[in-house]
């Protein structure tokens, strides 16, 4: 850990009624004095202090609200000092100035943060629901980010280590005894035990899947041949004339994205290029184009104006457009797979948002109330649990091989001592905080 003091605006840039500064380390309370001029013990640990601000020179750059946080009660755990100023960019940038003449440095993204993790206020996934919290996206992430940030997910996968030491300090001790000590009650019970961690390993993945949607955003991608309503879905869908409809094919030729919310699910949704053969070198990019993100969504709207054969696959909606066009009564009833709406009058529209929901989230109410937050915590708790499945499988063996299942065991606490950082590779951690935003 550095031991030098940090500076950095933790309000976004911009002109706003206020801003706050933060600053942490050893001369944070030391350079707040130096800056307002004010008696050393003027500033009452946790209580809120009218303060003015001083330039090197003695000339008053603002008066505002000035917080000091002694160590170890700060969020960094270390002296931590906030300076609400007025938000113009202006006196921010003065006051910022000022301090980095005094010594300070600007802080890197998520270096408080960071701080807070290695100085032992935090473990990583509450470091991790900071910045979850920080970019949350819907209810349903705010809520799950909040119980991470409280430690309920902490505590959760800290019972799941200690299932999984409890049975690798029995399987050791008994091998320090004698191997032949071990019977078949106890490769009964011991399978018992390692089903019912894995089963608890499972429930973490499934709750991620459930809710990722909510935490991350999905990206809904609408495609399809040329002149089918493509545009004119992507309009409707997000209620404004964003995208250029027309009656000539390949009007659109690149696709356009923009955000919105499904029954509190955040979405990117594309609009793509119609696809289709063709000569003309600009209509071929937005083809490739098209097909790029195409290949990389979460779920696909396939437009049709005519029934085509299609065979129903997961992660796309087929959809029957223009219908207000079409005489449904002659429509074969065996034709199934198909979503029939208007996208010019909105016929059916309601009814492809429910069908959205439905795709992202399973359209089941959610069974976890803590979840795991972000894919590397995902990866993780995958790894645990194939190592879970792994330690089954060698119990069900007619000998097992104890020094085997205590490795898988092993294995199996590491991953979870990586989800929450008592483990940690240097460049794992770099890549983590430097998601974050400067300031936090």
């Amino acid at each position: 850990m550095a031991n030098d003091t940090i500076i950095a605006s933790a309000t976004p840039p911009g002109i706003g009624g206020l801003s706050v500064l933060r600053l942490s380390g050893p001369i944070a309370l030391e350079s707040l004095y130096s800056v307002s001029k004010k008696p050393v013990g003027y500033f009452s640990p946790r209580m809120a202090t009218l303060s003015s601000i001083f330039d090197n020179s003695g000339a008053l750059i603002d008066t505002g609200i000035v917080t000091f946080f002694p160590e170890p009660a700060s969020y960094t755990a270390e002296d931590v000092v906030e300076i609400s100023c007025h938000g113009s960019p202006i006196i921010v940038d003065f006051v910022l100035s000022t301090f980095l003449y005094l010594g300070l440095r600007l802080a890197d993204p998520g270096e408080f943060t960071k701080r807070a993790f290695l100085n032992g206020k935090l473990d990583l996934v509450q470091a991790e629901s900071v910045a979850q919290l920080i970019s949350s996206r819907s209810v349903r992430a705010t809520e799950l980010t909040n119980r991470a940030f409280s430690g309920d997910l902490s505590d959760r996968l800290d019972s799941l280590r200690n299932d999984i030491i409890l049975l690798l300090s029995t399987c050791e001790h008994g091998l320090d005894i004698s191997e032949e000590d071990f019977n078949s009650d106890f490769n009964i019970s011991s399978l018992l035990t390692i089903n019912n961690i894995s089963s608890k390993c499972k429930l973490f993945l499934d709750g991620f899947n459930e809710n990722r949607h909510y935490i991350s955003g999905a990206r809904v991608v609408i495609s399809g041949k040329p002149n089918v309503g493509k545009s004119t879905l992507f309009n409707t869908l997000i209620g404004t004339e964003r995208a250029i409809t027309s009656e000539c094919p390949g009007t659109t030729r690149d696709y356009i994205e923009t955000e919105l919310t499904i029954n509190g699910v955040p979405v990117q949704l594309f609009d793509t290029a119609g696809l289709r053969e063709s000569r003309d070198d600009v209509e071929m990019e937005g083809v490739r184009r098209a097909l790029s993100v195409k290949n990389d969504c979460d779920l696909l709207l396939e437009v049709h104006d005519t029934i085509d054969y299609i065979d129903p696959t997961d992660h796309i909606i087929h959809i029957l457009n223009k219908s207000d066009l079409h005489n449904t009564n002659h429509i074969p009833n065996d034709i199934k797979g198909f979503l029939y709406l208007s996208a010019k009058n909105g016929d059916g529209i309601d009814a492809l948002k429910s069908a959205i929901y439905s795709a992202l989230t399973g359209d089941a109410p959610s069974q976890v109330d803590v979840s795991l937050i972000t894919k590397r915590q995902a990866d993780s708790m995958a790894r645990c649990h194939r190592h879970a499945l792994n330690a089954a499988s060698f119990f069900k063996e007619n000998s097992p091989e104890y020094e085997l299942i205590s490795f898988e065991l092993r294995e199996a606490i590491k991953q979870i001592d990586i989800i929450l950082g008592a483990t940690y590779p240097d460049d794992i951690l770099s890549k983590i905080f430097n998601e974050f935003c400067v300031g936090k």
